[in-house]
């Protein structure tokens, strides 16, 4: 690995930082200026807190799973929307 003066770099420490340098002037950096948002509006949001800790309703868990794109790869468990969405219209008939 040679740096921009064309030296050879040989220990892990220079090919390290030479990469780390060449990393951020492709990416870039940024200085957090604050949110673009009023962060107490959300955390206010909610009429009724308690609601929160509902459990979820079958009905909501069906409105989920019907609203769930096709031909997507299927999830770690092996199934995919369209075996989910057909076993919802097996369950309700």
């Amino acid at each position: 690995m040679q740096d921009e003066n064309g030296s050879l770099l040989a220990n892990h420490h220079d090919k390290e930082f030479l990469l780390w340098q060449a990393f951020e002037e492709r990416i870039g950096t940024s200085e957090f200026s604050g949110f673009a948002f009023d962060i107490e509006f959300f955390k206010n949001s909610v009429d009724f807190p308690q609601d929160l800790e509902l459990d979820f309703r079958e009905t909501e868990i069906d409105n989920v799973v019907r609203n769930l794109p096709n031909d997507k790869s299927p999830g770690p468990d092996g199934f995919n929307n369209e075996f989910l969405k057909k076993m919802l219209a097996n369950h309700q008939n």
